[in-house]
């Protein structure tokens, strides 16, 4: 159950959520939609017929894992969304001194990975925006040091590899096959009990399929 729990419940949450992030900037979709066009030229000037609407366009994962903008838009999803909002517990084996801090032995303890991912001192002061270009030229040291989406060292999420395949193929999927249009204003509350989701369970769009129009290259939903 728990890894049923982990491996389904959490990639649909930051898959949710970046397509919410990317709704709510439209200019960060509308440079993910380029870059898919370029990676998948079949995407450029595409017409869905009616004999063919149920003909999806289904990206190569070996193309979409090299794609800087889409993993980007990923990273930042998951920096501002973190599946673990509260941190990772552990327990103390011995009496343990941090920062001049006394932690007994047997207490339990956790960093809040939420505040981590969301500290200005580390982040900067755009930190609580949509910002994926912030990974382009990201100093090394941050992403090792301030970034557990997945946990960290021999605790690493056993599920980070497929997680990303499968965050990466479903997002470019719905982008590259979908616009989405946010109906009304929707409360973006977060809050987590195994893991997280919005508080009000919903958060209602239009979907409809992308439609390229050869003739005059406008698109069309």
């Amino acid at each position: 159950m728990e890894f049923l729990i982990g491996g389904s419940d959490t990639s649909a949450f930051t898959i949710i959520m970046a397509i919410i992030m990317l709704l709510q900037n439209p200019e960060k979709l509308k440079n993910l939609r380029i870059e898919l066009e370029s990676a998948f030229p079949i995407l450029q000037n595409r017409v869905i017929s009616s004999e063919h609407e149920d003909d999806l366009f289904l990206p190569s994962h070996d193309i979409l894992k090299s794609l800087k903008y889409l993993n980007a838009v990923i990273d930042e999803t998951l920096r501002l969304f973190p599946v673990t909002l509260g941190g990772i517990m552990r327990q103390t084996t011995e009496d343990t001194i941090i920062s001049n801090h006394l932690i007994p032995k047997d207490t339990i303890v956790s960093a809040s990975v939420w505040r981590l991912h969301r500290s200005k001192q580390i982040w900067g002061q755009d930190v609580d925006e949509f910002v994926p270009e912030r990974w382009f030229d990201l100093n090394p040291k941050i992403r090792s040091d301030a970034y557990y989406p997945f946990g960290s060292g021999s605790r690493l999420c056993i599920g980070n590899n497929f997680a990303m395949m499968e965050i990466r193929i479903m997002l470019s999927s719905l982008i590259g096959n979908f616009n989405f249009f946010v109906k009304k204003d929707e409360d973006l509350q977060i809050v987590q009990f195994i893991t997280p989701s919005l508080r009000s369970k919903k958060f209602e769009v239009e979907v409809t399929r992308l439609r390229e129009s050869k003739s005059n290259n406008t698109t069309n939903a």
